[in-house]
């Protein structure tokens, strides 16, 4: 495999010097870190940015500088590993001080700590304030584990990620690395009924506002989701009352629906059930809700994938995909396989005409740049390019010989579906409108996912677009707006809220209350909410009071 060079990098940017360190009693810098920031000399072996970037620098002791350069460079993301032992069996999780010269460069900035073969993972975590040094804590308890990890007494690393969102240059100021107990606690009942009246009395200040498209995803195909006693009455009576006046329901996979379709088989769990469609239709029309049939593309299906029957034909017809490594993958379905794209189409035409609102396409993408490689895959790039690629699929790979032509080539396959389909739609199903749940980056996620959701807007193949933009944080939230009003055109631009998606302690509703705020200060007239559940109802009923007056 061919990689990126490292690159050399002057910043205009200057890291401040950093805080002292530890402000209380409940943290202790990590020793380690102490030993690498020790000097530039004691950095050099144990810092490796991913390929495309630039080298950390020593700033002094207890500090580095992560230069990123998006300017011209084809990165997905800024990534450095940097070595480093940790031990938090004992401790509550870390924190460290971060500083960043233009946090709108980013969509979204992770930390990961390396144990074994695995790692540990956060959600993504955002500065409170940019060009001034911020206090990070990532509590133990809301890490994620990716691989074979061998446990919090064998962290070895810690990589810091940033995923582009610009293509200007910056850098990243990276101190003070310390173990802590002075994570957020969990709040007794009185604290969390304390924290929900101050933030309802602030909500109940805040304007409404008219004419706005408000949605959410549903990803149950029965009603409230956690609710199986709840059906689509109560569902969208709930968004009725509560300000709402659109929904996007998840009905078909590419292995199945949950309506009746002589495309897909039925979902296994119809039985019994009924036509899932026809009774949010229903609902749908009695309250006055618009409704958006969101269908997932090339994944054959969510609770079927136990359903072996799907997977092993899809198998026997070479439908399925396969990574870099060379390993088929049962439930996903090749994007450039043309039986596989015209059933694809097939399936949404067909829901463009049961009398919905909308059609809505999800996982319209690759999962990565490690697929698909499979032998058709392989067979249809050579014809693509007039030559047999020599080394396959490393020349492929990000950084090979051929890297950007197999670029082109996977985001032409995904552009084909949305392309045909909004041809066929604008002529058999006038009026439905068409959307798509895509990625953040405008000027990434075609290299990364071969999702060039930019061009579907230009080419005016979208009526709407939803970028999902999961972050907390409202700085973050306004630098992917702008980034992505820019990119859209005239196509209606309705930003992702991901409220099921926080993490844990969250004040769900004055978050969500504030990135509402944040969507109509940069002039949109919409959003849409992930996930509806019966979770998220006592929520609703608080932002009614308020915003979504």
């Amino acid at each position: 495999m061919t990689f990126l060079p490292i690159l050399l990098f002057a910043s205009a940017f200057i890291v401040p010097p950093p805080p002292t360190g530890a402000d209380d009693l409940t943290v202790q810098v990590v020793p380690s870190w102490t030993k690498l920031t020790s000097s530039a000399q004691s950095m050099r072996g144990r810092t490796f940015p991913m390929e495309g970037n630039a080298q950390a620098r020593w700033r002094c002791p207890g500090t580095m500088e992560l230069p990123v350069k998006f300017a011209d460079n084809p990165i997905v993301r800024a990534s450095w590993d940097i070595n480093c032992d940790i031990d938090i069996s004992d401790r509550a999780g870390v924190e460290f001080d971060f500083w960043c010269g233009d946090i709108s460069q980013f969509s979204q900035l992770r930390f990961y700590m390396r144990s074994g073969s695995g790692w540990y993972a956060t959600w993504p975590f955002a500065p409170d304030k940019e060009r001034e040094w911020c206090r990070i804590r990532i509590a133990k308890s809301d890490l994620n584990k990716e691989g074979k990890c061998l446990g919090f007494d064998k962290i070895s690393a810690i990589r810091i990620s940033g995923w582009r969102n610009g293509t200007r240059d910056t850098v990243i100021g990276l101190a003070n690395l310390s173990y802590t107990d002075a994570v957020a606690k969990k709040l007794t009942k009185a604290e969390l009924a304390e924290r929900d009246r101050k933030t309802l009395e602030w909500v109940k200040t805040l304007p409404s506002a008219s004419g706005e498209h408000r949605a959410f995803w549903c990803h149950s195909a029965f009603g409230l989701g956690g609710a199986p006693d709840k059906g689509w009455d109560e569902a969208i009576r709930s968004l009725k009352d509560n300000g709402f006046n659109a929904i996007y329901v998840n009905l078909a996979w590419s292995g199945c629906a949950y309506y009746k379709s002589d495309v897909l088989p039925p979902s296994p769990q119809m039985a019994g059930k009924g036509d899932q469609l026809e009774q949010c239709k229903a609902a749908c029309r009695k309250y006055g809700v618009e409704l958006h049939a969101w269908k997932m593309c090339w994944v054959t299906g969510g609770t079927n994938r136990s359903d072996g029957a799907v997977a092993a034909e899809a198998k026997r017809r070479g439908w399925l995909q396969m990574n870099d490594k060379g390993a088929e993958l049962p439930h996903a379905l090749c994007p450039s396989n043309p039986e596989v794209l015209d059933r694809e189409i097939e399936a949404f035409v067909e829901l463009a005409k049961k009398g919905v609102d909308g059609i809505h396409f999800d996982r319209v993408r690759h999962s990565g740049t490690s697929t698909c490689f499979c032998r058709g895959c392989r067979e249809r790039f050579e014809r693509k390019i007039g030559k047999t690629v020599a080394s396959w699929p490393a020349d492929a790979l990000p950084g090979g010989a051929l890297a950007k032509e197999w670029a082109d080539f996977r985001a032409e396959s995904v552009t084909a579906l949305v392309r045909e389909v909004a041809r066929r739609v604008r002529k058999e199903a006038p009026g439905v409108k068409i959307s798509a749940a895509v990625f953040n980056s405008p000027c990434s996620d075609r290299e990364g996912i071969g999702q060039d959701w930019t061009l579907w807007c230009r080419e005016g193949w979208l009526d709407r677009v939803c970028p999902m933009n999961y972050t907390v944080s409202p700085l973050l939230l306004k630098s992917m707006v702008e980034a992505q009003k820019a990119a859209v055109g005239n196509v209606q631009l309705v930003p992702g809220l991901g409220i099921s998606l926080w993490p844990r302690g969250v004040d769900r509703v004055r978050t969500a209350a504030e990135q509402i705020m944040v969507v109509r200060n940069a002039g949109l007239d919409g959003f849409i909410f992930f996930n509806h559940n019966v979770w998220n109802v006592r929520h609703l009923e608080a932002l009614h009071q308020g915003p979504l007056k």
